[in-house]
């Protein structure tokens, strides 16, 4: 089974304490194994944790752009 945003969703973002938790009682009603929820969990910290590195990364180089263009006036 497999969960596909849409377009609109494009950046990947922490599910609510809501979202995860009504997911887990699904597992535990239909008595699947919570481990691979779990490790789908930290895959997402994770991912979010890339992303929000890049956007920074990116930002500050942006940001570091434009004080040396400052600079040069």
């Amino acid at each position: 089974m497999a969960y596909v945003m849409t377009e609109l969703c494009k950046e990947p973002s922490i599910p609510s304490f809501y979202y995860y938790n009504g997911i887990l009682e699904g597992y535990r009603q239909n008595g699947l194994p919570t481990a691979s929820l779990k490790q789908a969990w930290e895959h997402c910290v994770e991912e979010v944790h890339r992303e929000t590195e890049r956007i920074n990364r990116s930002a500050c180089g942006q940001l570091s752009s434009r004080r040396k263009k400052d600079r040069g006036r």
